[in-house]
C-alpha cells in the first residue's frame, strides 16, 4: 500500500527460534511462503532473525508518513500469517 506514491512499510523483521516448538509454524512459513512474498514485494526489505529461547514475532518499520497502529499494519501481519 502506498500513500502519496510512497510505500509505507519499509522493513519487516521475522524473529524466530531455530529449535523452539512455538516457532515451528513460522519456520514452515519461511520455507514455503516467504520466498514468494519477497518476490511479490520487491520494495520491502524482509529480514529473518534467529532468537533462541523466545517466541516468534514480527517487527515492522514504517516511513514517517504512517503510524504503526494503522489498519495497514494489521493487514500486513494478517497477510504474512496466512
Amino acid at each position: 500500500m502506498a500513500l502519496r506514491g510512497v510505500w509505507q512499510l519499509q522493513r519487516l523483521t521475522v524473529s524466530f527460534s531455530d529449535w523452539g516448538g512455538s516457532s515451528r509454524g513460522i519456520r514452515a512459513f519461511m520455507e514455503s511462503h516467504l520466498p514468494k512474498f519477497k518476490e511479490e514485494n520487491p520494495q520491502l526489505e524482509v529480514v529473518t532473525e534467529h532468537i533462541r529461547g523466545q517466541h516468534p514475532h514480527l517487527k515492522a518499520l514504517y516511513s514517517k508518513l504512517l503510524n504503526p497502529y494503522s489498519i495497514f499494519y494489521v493487514y500486513v501481519v494478517y497477510k504474512i500469517i496466512l
